[in-house]
């Protein structure tokens, strides 16, 4: 599916960010709610077989960006979603290129992607106990 490179771009990953900040809110009687506790339902059912997330609709292709979303929102659960943070941490590193750049998808920025990336890497919420990339060696030398 094509879509256009503007305009509609961010509306996936602003809603990925949305849906992480408001995880957890504070009432004015100071009790603690969790006004987006659905949002786990909303990763599962948008979620590729591949591990990753599409921009729009299920079913797309991954991308690196939404997917990085997805972590970065998923994360603030801890490890109460580690299916879906291993399966969406292991696309994003299978995903990066061997110069360590990634797809860059709907943004032209090339830094984007590889931000969005590390910060997603940098969510979760404890080593995993298991190789995350079959196809990263960490023995492999810096372009």
């Amino acid at each position: 599916m094509a879509y256009g490179d503007f305009n509609t771009a961010g509306l996936g990953v602003s809603r990925a960010r949305v849906i992480a900040h408001l995880s957890v809110a504070v009432g004015a009687d100071g009790a603690v709610r969790r006004p987006c506790a659905s949002r786990t339902g909303y990763f599962r059912g948008i979620v590729g077989e591949d591990g990753g997330y599409p921009t729009y609709m299920k079913g797309d292709p991954s991308e690196v960006g939404m997917t990085a979303g997805g972590v970065s929102a998923l994360a603030r659960d801890g490890t109460g979603n580690a299916d879906l943070l291993h399966n969406a941490a292991r696309w994003l590193l299978d995903a990066q290129r061997e110069d360590g750049t990634f797809e860059r998808g709907w943004s032209l920025s090339e830094a984007n992607t590889i931000w969005r990336a590390m910060w997603a890497l940098h969510s979760m919420p404890e080593p995993t106990p298991v190789p995350l990339s079959s196809s990263a060696s960490p023995t492999r030398a810096p372009p």
